[in-house]
């Protein structure tokens, strides 16, 4: 799936509370690929989101969930980030790192 995102467009970090919902997954995803924002997120925050719907939710197969991550992964440009910890590091260095929280 390709998106829509403009290099004007905020980078959103999607943590696995907001993947863990369909609706709020489907509905996050398709605002991206509709090009209001760029999702991102890690293996790490699939692995956490995947692993808790398994464990809370028995009518999700791991086959399901499988897919659901297999489509998610197709998308263009990616969402996901490699070796954030990195990123994050040499972020928080730099003194312009500005930090968006709910009330901005």
């Amino acid at each position: 799936m390709k998106t829509g995102v403009s290099s004007e467009c905020q980078k959103v970090v999607l943590d696995a509370n907001v993947l863990y919902g369909n609706l709020s997954r489907d509905l996050l995803i398709s605002l991206f690929a509709e090009g209001f924002y760029e999702a991102k997120w890690t293996e790490e925050i699939t692995d956490e989101w995947v692993r808790h719907l398994l464990a809370n939710q028995p009518s999700v197969t791991p086959d399901k969930n499988r897919r659901t991550v297999f489509l998610m992964r197709q998308i263009l440009p990616s969402p996901l980030v490699e070796r954030f910890d990195l990123q994050v590091s040499g972020a928080l260095s730099r003194p312009a790192l500005k930090l968006l929280s709910a009330s901005t």
